[in-house]
């Protein structure tokens, strides 16, 4: 029989969704390539149309281009329903493709399901899990009271009045601004301008000496201080001295010249120092 009628030829393989696309594809180009070239030629016969002045030439130019045009929507029809197979070659690529996505994930999920419930059953308990809860809770709850009566205040009399409390704390803001105000009128008014506080007196800032430096000896201080006095005391003497003596008695000053002192020292017969002769 084979003889006869023959072996059947085996069947070509179906081409894949993706070739199948890729095919339709690369129809529409090739459609849109033709529509271009129509509505290029399209076009053409516009610009000459407006230019022929002759009626009969005019209605020629005009038949060819109507056939341009039903060629050129011929064309679109077709590509139209080339993108429209397309569309659905891809959509059922897209089916197929989540189809296979969901097969997968819910094999994890049952592989996820087998692993935790045996999970559950030998390392979980939810006896003892309710029994760990209760007891943090409880755990939290006495770290709660130790916390409030380590932190309860003992010294703390129970009849302050809280409004009080709001009345001091709103005066102690107010005081706080005015600090704040002061100390930046202060910044921006120059220190030669600024009045003298009332706690220094002129005598404190004349005595005051801000270039005392750190290494003097109070021993030396003590000697100088001794040796002025020595001085001091020298000076008064002398002062006593001169005011007990007549002028007379007096020797003369360096300042004075021999012919001034002669003139100082002469006396009358009374030994008083006589006038000096001369011109009034």
């Amino acid at each position: 029989m084979r003889r006869v009628f023959g072996k059947k030829k085996a069947s070509a393989p179906a081409p894949s969704l993706t070739d199948a696309s890729s095919g339709l594809g690369g129809r529409i180009d090739e459609m849109d390539k033709k529509i271009n070239d129509l509505e290029t030629e399209l076009r053409g016969y516009k610009d000459r149309i407006k230019k022929t002045n002759s009626p009969a030439a005019k209605k020629q130019l005009q038949k060819r281009a109507l056939e341009v045009l039903k060629r050129k929507r011929m064309y679109e029809q077709q590509r139209d329903q080339i993108a429209g197979q397309q569309f659905n070659v891809d959509q059922a690529s897209f089916g197929i493709e989540s189809a296979k996505a969901n097969v997968q994930t819910v094999a994890a999920m049952k592989q996820a399901n087998k692993e935790l419930k045996q999970v559950i059953k030998q390392d979980l308990d939810i006896d003892a899990v309710d029994d760990l809860a209760d007891d943090m809770a409880e755990l939290m709850d006495d770290f709660n009271e130790v916390n409030e009566a380590l932190g309860r205040n003992f010294a703390t009399p129970d009849d302050i009045d809280e409004a009080d409390l709001d009345a001091e704390l709103e005066m102690l803001g107010d005081e706080l601004e005015e600090e704040l105000a002061e100390e930046a009128q202060a910044e921006e008014t120059p220190s030669y301008l600024m009045p003298a506080t009332p706690s220094e007196t002129p005598g404190e800032k004349k005595r005051r000496n801000f270039a005392t430096p750190d290494d003097i000896d109070e021993a030396d201080l003590d000697a100088e201080l001794e040796m002025l006095g020595d001085e001091l005391e020298e000076e008064l003497a002398e002062e006593a001295q001169a005011e007990e003596t007549p002028s007379y008695l007096m020797p003369a000053t360096p300042s004075e010249t021999p012919g001034e002192t002669e003139e100082a020292t002469k006396t009358d017969e009374f030994g008083l120092p006589s006038a000096p002769i001369g011109n009034p």
